[in-house]
C-alpha cells in the first residue's frame, strides 16, 4: 500500500470539500431547471423558454436558500453532530485514558488537542468534525 501524509490527506480532503461545497448549489440549480422544464408548459407543450424564464424567476430565492443553509452550518454544524450522534464532551478526568490517547496522538502529528467528545454505544466509533482549528 502507498503511504500517503498527513498533508496529503488534508488536501485531498479540503479539494473534496470544496468540490462539494460547489456543486450542492449547482445540483439545486439543475434540477429546479428541469422541475420548471416539466412543469411550466405553454400551449400544452414544454417549452424551453418558459421553463428558462421560470428558473430565472426563481435564481434568486434558490440562491437565498443555500446560502441561508450555508450559514446555518456554518455556525451550528457541531451542535447539529453532537445532537445527532448523542456525543457529550469528555473531560481528562471523566477518562484520562482516552483523553490521554487523543492528546499524546495530537502531540505525535504537531497538531493542537481538539474538544474530545465520547459516544455511549457498545462499537467503535470516531470521528472529526469542524471548519477550522478553533472548531
Amino acid at each position: 500500500m502507498k503511504y500517503v501524509g498527513l498533508q496529503s490527506q488534508i488536501w485531498r480532503n479540503n479539494t473534496s470539500s470544496i468540490i462539494l461545497l460547489i456543486m450542492f448549489p449547482l445540483v439545486l440549480y439543475g434540477l429546479s431547471w428541469i422541475f420548471m422544464f416539466f412543469t411550466i408548459q405553454e400551449e400544452e407543450t414544454y417549452s424551453l423558454d418558459a421553463a428558462n424564464r421560470g428558473f430565472v424567476h426563481f435564481f434568486p430565492w434558490i440562491t437565498f436558500g443555500v446560502g441561508l443553509w450555508f450559514l446555518i452550518a456554518y455556525f451550528s454544524h457541531s451542535s447539529m453532530i453532537m445532537k445527532a450522534t448523542g456525543s457529550k464532551p469528555l473531560e481528562r478526568k471523566e477518562n484520562m485514558r482516552v483523553y490521554n490517547l487523543v492528546e499524546n496522538l495530537c502531540i505525535a502529528a504537531g497538531m493542537k488537542m481538539p474538544k474530545v467528545n465520547i459516544i455511549e454505544d457498545e462499537s467503535l466509533n470516531a470521528f472529526a468534525s469542524g471548519i477550522n482549528e478553533r472548531r
